[in-house]
């Protein structure tokens, strides 16, 4: 009996959160705007722009200042732009923005308008099931590891690497703003590629579309901030050995 009263329960509340969430997506999609430009180019151009610079603001003023100096005994490469150079990190910003406000745009333009404006994907006033959200996470994530592996492996081949890789490796010792720095077609074919392809394979929600981009961003960027805290990932000192080395 208090088995059966906990699982009805249970269902109710669960009933209710998904009745909300439904109510916060249409009043969502009400203030942007439901149209395809809107949730397909508009909406992602913002959402990654916002993520990357919110991220890669806090630790480029840590690696600015050198504060909080409590901080200091997780940085991977001690002693190593401490403080940052400010003439390399405004270069690496320029090439950074340039990706940003010129190929993104370009590229989610280019995907939207060449595929998919032409393909079925799920009801954009229809939130995902909370299984379907967790299946398209789960092969976006397994496949753009394999994507991503594979485009990368291939900048480093040796008859290419010195025209498009190199430039993002010269930073030896990586920081946080850096993860966008890199030639205009490393961009399109390793940042923006992987995802596009996904989506269109796949052909998730929007909303989870959305979300696995920041994560995206959002990985790749720790991966690159120099720090190790006690809750980072392994790759974060992987990458910057890759770096290094």
């Amino acid at each position: 009996m208090i088995t059966s009263t906990l699982i009805n329960k249970i269902s109710t509340n669960w009933y209710r959160c998904g009745e909300l969430l439904q109510n916060k997506w249409i009043t969502f999609l009400n203030s942007v705007g439901d149209d395809s430009v809107t949730i397909w180019i508009v909406v992602p151009f913002i959402l990654l722009l916002f993520s990357f610079w919110l991220y890669a603001g806090i630790f480029t003023l840590m690696d600015l200042t050198n504060k909080p100096h409590f901080l200091r005994k997780y940085k991977i490469q001690v002693g190593v732009n401490e403080p940052v150079d400010k003439n390399r990190l405004w270069k690496a910003t320029k090439q950074v923005l340039f990706n940003q406000l010129i190929i993104t745009p370009a590229m989610l333009f280019l995907n939207y308008f060449v595929f998919v404006k032409y393909i079925s994907f799920p009801c954009v006033h229809i939130l995902p099931s909370m299984r379907r959200f967790l299946i398209d996470m789960s092969l976006m994530v397994a496949l753009e590891e394999a994507f991503f592996y594979y485009v990368h492996r291939a900048l480093h081949h040796r008859s290419i690497y010195k025209y498009i890789h190199k430039q993002h490796h010269e930073w030896t010792a990586p920081v946080a703003i850096i993860t966008l720095y890199c030639h205009p077609i490393e961009h399109i074919c390793s940042n923006m590629g992987p995802i596009g392809v996904l989506t269109i394979l796949i052909r998730p929600h929007i909303l989870n579309v959305w979300f696995f981009a920041v994560l995206a961003i959002l990985n790749s960027m720790t991966d690159h901030t120099g720090y190790s805290f006690p809750f980072s990932p392994n790759s974060v000192r992987f990458q910057d050995l890759h770096h290094a080395k």
